[in-house]
């Protein structure tokens, strides 16, 4: 399974939206490297820099939720702490069992599926939450 970008996942956000598709063409570059078996070099890497993004990426965020006083920033910032501890699962079962199906299969469940709900649910409120106060 790999993240594909469509209109769903906009959120009307520019800035917003580049970071998803970065997040998701680095997702999916773990994915082939898992799959594809191209060595621990290259997935270490690869999810070292996935954890730098997402939090540079979730900063934005909440950043924004600041700035527009955003009435669900703390549920929205909850699911953050959520996938930050998934991810942190992730890397670490990757550091104990190096590259596996398990690991592919979680990466898919634990990343892909987190990604793709949180932003049809959650971004997507905040930008409409964004827009309305623009207008």
């Amino acid at each position: 399974m790999h993240l594909s970008w469509d209109k769903e996942l906009e959120t009307g956000s520019e800035r917003i939206d580049t970071q998803h598709r970065e997040l998701f063409k680095r997702v999916n570059m773990l994915l082939d490297a898992i799959h594809n078996g191209k060595g621990k070099k290259e997935v270490f890497w690869t999810l070292e820099f996935l954890s730098t993004y997402v939090i540079l990426h979730f900063y934005d965020e909440e950043a924004l939720m600041i700035e527009y006083t955003y009435n669900g920033f703390e549920t929205h910032r909850r699911e953050h702490i959520q996938f930050k501890k998934e991810y942190h699962m992730l890397e670490k079962m990757f550091q104990d069992t190096g590259i596996t199906r398990d690991l592919l299969f979680q990466t898919q469940q634990r990343i892909c599926d987190w990604l793709k709900n949180h932003i049809q649910e959650e971004d997507k409120k905040l930008a409409h939450f964004i827009r309305n106060i623009d207008i």
